[in-house]
């Protein structure tokens, strides 16, 4: 049975009778809540739920710390968890403990938590249960010091910062879209357009640490902190029963009751400079007004840094703290970036940032492409809220690079003894016409391949804009342009995303691509299926630029011979609008890039 606890949060009338207190507990015992209460040597109101729907008024004061045992039991209505994020942002505290079936109370409060603890949602249905056992290991940061040793969770769920699942899933968030299982967690009814941050979470919810690691090669994390807006939050892994049934654990949440009423400004002073480098074009996160502070940036690829200008444009002094949350060119976090900056009236100032090397961060993605996007804004003085949010990207690649393409590892001789990998031997074999190349010959021998030489370009992203002719503005569109992988997703109805980068169409449809300035094009590679998804390749496709014909073809082997790419060639032609036609077969287009 599920028990609806409603949560609201509102100014007490002075007819209603009110017990002040400066810590609710809901969902525990009051065994657990005494104790809690006898550690922060303040008041407590034990809250438990009764009846099918059971309806708790909290009046928080400014300060005051909530602490939610989560369990399938306990429902939070959005307006709810809206009013809880104002409280916290406002300078209040949030502690989340969990119980063996945590429910989606968790993940539905990840706007404001340091992990989104995603993966509690698996106990909605009784399908999954937590982890087992747990012991203390290390201290770190705020617990560095306290003797953890004694302290044992009897389950706990893998929480973290940002998982290594939720960098893929963050790719989504630029077209609208979350996973159809997390959908059915949250509320059905919240739309969610391009460039939300349901992943990737606001910039108000900041410093995400791991103060304390269980044994074990992995050192799982026992205790994740961070801010949001003027408040603190921390989530556990298991229970706070757990935590309070030792001498270490006691030792653990009375250090973590400080932390939780402390309101210290964490970021440390900017490091200012003078701005230099190359202009970023900024895409503001809010349109109307103009915003009290404007944002403008500049990155330098020879010392890896990058630049955000604030300039305030009223009559007072601007302070607050600046946040730039990194990602790399496929959209998964990488770090964020804080520094507290003070701007006299009717001025600016450059604060600095060193982008650390491609090494430091162990990714390969930015191996292949040391390029990066961001979202930076400024928070108010008393940190609550953003003054101004806008994102960008940038590059270290060098302008001139070349590339060496080998033929493909599916369609040259083997140069092992061991077994050739086959469509069933390996993951996602040539996927969307992504193959691999060959990386080993036998010596001696003669290979075919393929020198690219950039200059200055890596994709048409940056070049030319891209529109369709059923779904004009489909969110989807951007995969074709910006190098993109492939997962599996839907953006609307017969059109979408097949994640990242896979344009889908179930019809006839027309792909615009617009540029900026006349080009001389002589081909069109169409990156579609290799041969194990053939069935998802366009049937035939027809070229125009500036509305002449360049070109007509009804596939038959194109995509096979060129293990997934299908390439357009014809004469030299000078334009600036290129319509590609393309008709499906048996199944819906899905392409990869264009």
């Amino acid at each position: 049975m599920v028990i609806q606890i409603s949560v609201l949060f509102f100014a007490v009338l002075c007819s209603q009778l009110t017990v002040a207190a400066n810590i609710y507990v809901v969902g525990m015992d009051n065994a657990s809540s005494s104790k809690l209460g006898s550690l922060a040597g303040k008041h407590v109101t034990a809250i438990k739920a009764a009846g099918k729907r059971a309806s708790v008024r909290l009046s928080p004061t400014k300060g005051d710390l909530i602490v939610l045992h989560c369990s399938n039991e306990l429902v939070l209505s959005p307006g709810d968890r809206e009013k809880l994020g104002h409280h916290v942002a406002e300078g209040g505290s949030l502690l989340i403990s969990l119980d063996r079936t945590a429910g989606k109370t968790p993940f539905q409060l990840a706007f404001m938590l340091p992990s989104t603890a995603w993966n509690t949602t698996l106990t909605v249905k009784g399908n999954t249960s937590p982890y087992g056992p747990l012991v203390a290991g290390s201290t770190h940061g705020l617990f560095n010091g306290i003797d953890c040793s004694g302290l044992r969770l009897r389950f706990h769920y893998l929480l973290s910062p940002v998982h290594a699942w939720e960098r893929g899933i963050q790719r989504y968030e630029r077209y609208g879209l979350t996973e159809r299982y997390m959908r059915a967690v949250l509320d059905r009814s919240a739309k969610r357009g391009p460039n939300h941050t349901l992943w990737t979470r606001p910039l108000i919810n900041r410093n995400w640490q791991v103060p304390l690691r269980a044994q074990g090669i992995m050192k799982t994390a026992m205790v994740v902190t961070g801010e949001y807006g003027t408040g603190r939050v921390a989530i556990l892994a298991g229970s706070l029963d757990d935590f309070l049934a030792s001498q270490a654990g006691v030792a653990i949440v009375r250090q973590l009751l400080a932390f939780l009423e402390d309101r210290a400004i964490t970021a440390p002073p900017a490091v200012i400079e003078k701005a230099k480098g190359s202009k970023i074009d900024l895409i503001y996160s809010r349109s109307g007004s103009q915003p009290p502070v404007i944002l403008e940036a500049c990155s330098d690829r020879t010392s890896r840094k990058l630049y955000l200008t604030i300039t305030n444009t009223s009559s007072e002094e601007r302070s607050g703290e600046l946040i730039v949350r990194l990602s790399s060119w496929q959209k998964s976090f990488l770090q964020d970036f804080r520094a507290w900056v003070n701007v006299p009236a009717r001025s600016s100032r450059t604060a600095v940032f060193t982008i650390p090397p491609v090494t430091q961060f162990a990714y390969d993605e930015l191996k292949a492409m040391d390029a990066y996007e961001f979202r930076a804004g400024l928070l108010s003085r008393d940190r609550s809220h953003l003054l101004v949010e806008a994102r960008g990207k940038f590059s270290f690649v060098p302008p001139l690079s070349v590339t060496l393409k080998t033929p493909s590892l599916y369609n040259t001789p083997w140069p092992y003894s061991e077994k050739k990998f086959g469509a069933g031997d390996f993951f996602w074999p040539n996927r969307m016409g992504f193959d691999v190349g060959m990386y080993a010959c036998k010596p001696n021998s003669k290979q075919t391949g393929r020198i690219l030489v950039r200059n200055g370009l890596h994709n048409i992203a940056s070049i030319a804009k891209i529109n369709e002719k059923n779904i004009p503005g489909n969110p989807a569109l951007v995969a074709l342009t910006d190098s993109g992988a492939n997962f599996n997703a839907r953006i609307a109805e017969g059109n979408g995303v097949e994640g990242y980068g896979d344009w889908v169409s179930t019809e006839a449809n027309s792909l615009i691509f617009t540029f900026q300035r006349v080009h001389t094009i002589c081909a069109v590679d169409l990156i579609g299926n290799s041969p194990e998804q053939t069935i998802h390749n366009p049937a035939a496709a027809r070229i125009t630029i500036d509305g002449k014909e360049v070109y007509r073809e009804t596939f038959r082997d194109q995509f096979d011979k060129g293990l997934g790419t299908a390439r357009c060639e014809f004469s030299p032609t000078p334009g600036r609008i290129v319509q590609i036609d393309i008709t499906p077969g048996r199944a819906p287009i899905h392409l990869a890039e264009v």
